[in-house]
């Protein structure tokens, strides 16, 4: 009886202890820049740029044989990642430690491109952030947090590449378009139902209005890094004035470009109309709808039909198009996002658009421009019978 007890008691003892140490695995990591001692090669009292949480400024790190930023963890803490965020895109960074012989040596890099990167580290204590190939381009950091020990955050953006296979390509012309216009699209597709959702913008705008539409795509449940059109930022509520700002064949050729690289099943885009007029809208759509008629087509743009191949999508749905409507049901509480729905998550993801607050539209599912009305412009797979399911006929 006694030999039970004591077996009972150590049975007890040892799902304590598994219950504490996984209490401990769970704990979520904590970003403490500002507790961190930052030695820079830039200007040492612009530093402070780099953790001021304002995306319309930014340290620059010197072109130096030290190019980048040395970092020394507070005490009785040690690193487990760094998330950067730069204005450009950083095609060469990496993160170093000291070796036996006193000499950095890399641990980790990346080789992506991404303006919003991550890159984990191995619980140390003291690291750098550097540019290795420092006679090409310096570091410009808008925003950096380095986490203590525990479980990344889920808000850190880890960016996959764009995708080679798609569910969906939602083509827009603006950073926030996406939500105020078609902002249930990306949480119902992409964040509830886990489909592969690719987003293509034709502006790439200011480096601040970059990181909140990545911000925005994150929140939405976004993960494959966007596509951008690389075009300027233009205003006409004529959609032949708007293709003498944006060539209209070089406009169609990125779009058809972009549909051969991702190779939806369904595109989505903005209204004919332009939404309230807007050209660009007017001329995003335009070019989606000249798109698809030449994706699969070799005599039209080689030069990507050579890279990806042809591709012919099976659906093209059009917001508030006047045929063939479909109704979206964006109210439904969602499972991934607690119970918020569709348009919520798309209201929060267009306030992370900050510098937008204070234009006059905003994500509804009411009036002339509500997120959940669309129209099926055209389809390889059939009409629509439910018409509530831009992946209704898609196996």
């Amino acid at each position: 009886m006694v030999f039970i007890i004591k077996l009972k008691l150590l049975v007890s003892f040892l799902i304590l202890i598994v219950i504490i140490s996984s209490v401990a695995m769970a704990k979520e990591a904590v970003n403490v820049v500002e507790e961190c001692k930052l030695v820079g090669s830039g200007n040492k009292n612009e530093i402070v740029k780099s953790f001021d949480k304002d995306y319309k400024t930014f340290y620059k790190t010197g072109k130096n044989k030290n190019n980048g930023i040395i970092c020394t963890m507070p005490e009785g803490k040690l690193c487990s990642g760094v998330y950067i965020k730069f204005i450009y895109k950083a095609t060469d960074w990496c993160l170093q430690v000291k070796n036996g012989k006193d000499e950095w040596q890399t641990v980790t890099s990346s080789s992506k491109g991404y303006i919003s990167d991550f890159l984990p580290l191995d619980n140390v204590k003291e690291f750098r952030i550097h540019a290795p190939n420092r006679k090409e381009y310096q570091l410009n950091i808008i925003e950096l947090e380095i986490f203590d020990q525990g479980e990344i955050p889920a808000y850190v953006q880890r960016w996959k590449p764009p995708l080679e296979k798609s569910d969906i390509l939602l083509v827009h012309a603006h950073s926030d378009d996406e939500h105020v216009f078609m902002g249930g699209v990306l949480p119902y597709y992409a964040g509830e139902l886990g489909k592969k959702v690719q987003t293509m913008v034709l502006v790439p705008s200011t480096d601040y209005r970059k990181h909140e539409y990545l911000d925005g795509l994150w929140h939405s449940g976004v993960k494959n890094y966007p596509l951008y059109g690389g075009f300027p930022d233009a205003f006409s509520y004529k959609l032949k004035d708007m293709y003498k700002a944006w060539n209209e064949e070089t406009l169609i050729g990125r779009v058809v470009g972009a549909i051969r690289r991702t190779k939806p099943d369904v595109v989505v885009t903005h209204d004919i109309k332009g939404e309230y007029g807007h050209g660009g809208h007017q001329a995003c759509a335009d070019a989606v709808i000249n798109a698809i008629s030449k994706s699969n087509k070799p005599k039209y743009y080689i030069k990507s039909y050579k890279e990806y191949g042809g591709w012919e999508i099976s659906k093209l749905y059009i917001h508030l198009y006047e045929e063939n409507k479909i109704k979206m049901d964006f109210n439904k509480p969602l499972s991934k996002f607690n119970g918020k729905t569709a348009l919520t998550m798309a209201k929060e993801a267009f306030k992370l658009h900050t510098s937008q607050q204070k234009i006059s539209y905003f994500p509804t599912d009411e009036g002339p421009y509500s997120i959940e009305d669309y129209g099926l412009y055209y389809s390889s797979v059939g009409d629509d019978v439910l018409k509530n399911d831009m992946l209704e006929n898609i196996k």
